[in-house]
């Protein structure tokens, strides 16, 4: 019985990369839908079941967040201040720029979420 519910059973597990494929995605979808300078204002968000998510401003660390990775704090966010003022929206030039930014959120992560910093790395499949 352990077999197949193991087979069927809940959502792989959760890794450090699964983490940073879904905040590359989050990224790309602010950036193509509201625009660098929307990314820039805001956060990424880590919630209690190691999800990240966007949220305008910077939240505070409390009930269903986990850790907060302000955008404009965080180095890697100066190439996207360059490009805040043009009218880039593919975020698949911008790409480069996104990986470094993920990575630099996770790091944020990792020091404000000791549960996070545990997790083991894997890949982005839960594997």
């Amino acid at each position: 019985m352990g077999f197949l519910s193991s087979l069927f059973g809940s959502t792989p597990k959760t890794t450090k990369m699964k983490v940073a494929g879904l905040a590359a995605s989050t990224i790309d979808f602010v950036i193509n839908d509201a625009g660098i300078g929307m990314l820039v204002a805001g956060s990424l968000v880590l919630n209690k079941e190691f999800r990240p998510s966007f949220r305008s401003g910077k939240p505070k660390i409390g009930g269903d967040i986990l850790a907060v990775a302000a955008i404009d704090d965080l180095e890697e966010a100066s190439m996207f201040k360059v490009f805040e003022t043009t009218d880039i929206r593919d975020s698949s030039l911008l790409q480069p720029f996104v990986e470094k930014l993920v990575y630099a959120a996770l790091r944020q992560f990792e020091a404000q979420c000791p549960a996070f910093a545990a997790l083991q790395t894997g890949n982005m499949y839960g594997e």
